[in-house]
């Protein structure tokens, strides 16, 4: 989403109108599968802040964004249809030289349960907690971006005055989005019914300044995928289960039900933690004589390889994470969902030849 982008020009400190117009303002849809998302796709606005920021850090004026109604400077009030139209702002203070914008807040716990009141965008962004208001829907997550005022494009507005100026401002989510497509298996294993797909280790609140809190790591046992237990109680959508079996499977691949859809689950990337993904399976066989699998087993992922074969060590936000297919092995089963990682100390020690004499037997 951006403005119209020029030139920097100085600002005094004489009063100035300030175009700003957003784009891709959609009406919002909540599901609990969805489609790969493209990098074309961007979040839809449906509400938030736009706040004008001195070169000194102040804020000198905020705005509401409203997804219904009219809009009304004097009520400090703007519509994301007047956003989407392009929204000219008159008689700015000349003192503002950037334009920060937060949308869709989702507050969090935490100090703030307003977007008002702050003084410096430094007090804003330390004292305003978010969360992510549905895990799985894509289009109402919390975007933010700022930019600074620059020179009118004459092109697009060819009747500009002297003292008219625009911001260019673009908006990214706070968040990050793992996408698994299917899971099958492979080698000797002949059958397996998938009976979740639990997220563990992520965090659920964040700063707009990145600090993250709230971390819900659970010790999960064997029976953890009860519904409704431990923190999937909180956090249901970050897990998917059903003990008659996930999706639809067709020659050991289990898929979403939907076809192209995924399994998808949003996370604030960074901290301490990056998130973790097990997955349950019932009624796993062998090909292989004498060979078997108690209920259930578990599969645990701790990281991810990108395309060049590199680990991913940082995840970024506003970044999908798409899993075409999860291959599954004999050697990757275990009884244990999610352990906590060890330090393992290895020595070897090499033994020496024992000589015994013998005598020979004629």
């Amino acid at each position: 989403m951006s403005c119209s982008e020029n030139n920097d020009l100085p600002v005094d400190t004489d009063n100035q109108s300030i175009y700003l117009k957003i784009g891709n303002i959609e009406s919002a849809q909540t599901r609990s599968e969805g489609t790969a998302v493209t990098e074309a796709e961007a979040v839809t606005l449906t509400d938030g802040y736009i706040y004008f920021i001195t070169a000194q850090d102040g804020i000198k004026e905020w705005y509401k964004i409203a997804s219904s109604g009219t809009s009304n400077v004097a009520n400090k009030v703007i519509t994301t249809t007047d956003l989407k139209n392009g929204f000219k702002f008159s008689n700015v203070s000349g003192e503002v030289s950037k334009v920060y914008i937060v949308g869709n807040p989702n507050l969090g716990s935490g100090e703030a349960t307003t977007m008002e009141g702050f003084k410096t965008l430094s007090e804003l962004k330390a004292g305003v907690n978010v969360g992510i208001s549905s895990q799985n829907n894509v289009q109402d997550l919390t975007i933010v971006g700022e930019g600074g005022v620059t020179a009118v494009n004459t092109t697009q507005h060819p009747t500009a005055a002297a003292t008219d100026r625009q911001a260019v401002v673009s908006l990214t989510p706070l968040c990050a989005r793992i996408e698994i497509g299917a899971v099958k298996v492979i080698g000797t294993i002949t059958g397996y019914t998938l009976k979740g797909i639990y997220v563990n280790r992520f965090y659920a609140n964040k700063t707009l300044s990145n600090v993250f809190s709230n971390l819900q790591s659970e010790e999960l046992t064997d029976n953890f995928s009860t519904a409704g237990t431990g923190i999937y109680s909180s956090y249901p959508t970050m897990c998917d289960q059903n003990d008659a079996g996930l999706g639809s499977q067709a020659s050991l691949v289990t898929s979403p039900t939907t076809g192209n859809n995924v399994w998808a689950y949003q996370f604030f990337p960074g901290g301490t933690e990056n998130p973790r993904i097990t997955f349950k399976l019932t009624g796993v066989t062998s090909s292989v004589g004498g060979e078997s699998y108690p209920d259930p087993q578990f599969v645990n992922i701790r990281g991810f390889l990108n395309s060049t074969g590199t680990a991913i060590t940082t995840f970024a936000p506003g970044t999908i994470y798409h899993i075409n297919e999860v291959s599954i092995e004999k050697n990757n089963l275990t009884q244990l969902p999610d352990p906590e990682d060890i330090n393992l100390w290895v020595t070897v020690t090499i033994n020496t030849w024992k000589v015994e004499v013998v005598t020979p037997i004629m």
